[in-house]
């Protein structure tokens, strides 16, 4: 089975097969709300953004951030105004399907740069394990 049909939780050292609801529901339990910004890479599908978007606006967020950093978003003021910037306006980061160390290092070094003069810095990851040079909380 693929693992979008049965998401894995991690419990201890183990990986236990469970819901998305219950996925969702442990991420949000996790994350401390503030100012977040979801950046997602160029394998997610279509099916996967649109419900990685749904869920930032749960937690109140509405950005996007591609592996391009370009946003994706309603305010089109915003769109058309945005540059590199546009990362130091945050203090949670959630990477879906994305290692920036890899595939975006500018990214990297951008967030690295962050997570030092930020205290409020938090990085969640959602995909393979990452192992980046600033803290990252492995959500699944």
């Amino acid at each position: 089975m693929h693992k979008l049909e049965n998401p894995l939780i991690k419990r201890g050292n183990q990986f236990i097969k469970t819901s998305w609801r219950v996925v969702f529901t442990d991420i949000h339990k996790n994350i401390k709300l503030g100012k977040m910004v979801g950046i997602f890479g160029e394998h997610v599908d279509i099916s996967s953004l649109y419900i990685f978007k749904f869920f930032l606006n749960s937690l109140g967020s509405s950005d996007l951030i591609n592996n391009n950093i370009s946003i994706l978003n309603n305010d089109y003021l915003k769109h058309f105004l945005m540059d590199d910037l546009i990362l130091y306006n945050y203090n949670i980061y959630l990477l879906v399907g994305f290692d920036p160390r890899f595939e975006l290092s500018i990214l990297n070094l951008k967030l690295k740069e962050i997570s030092v003069s930020n205290i409020n810095f938090e990085c969640y990851s959602i995909g393979r394990p990452l192992n980046l040079n600033f803290k990252n909380i492995q959500l699944g």
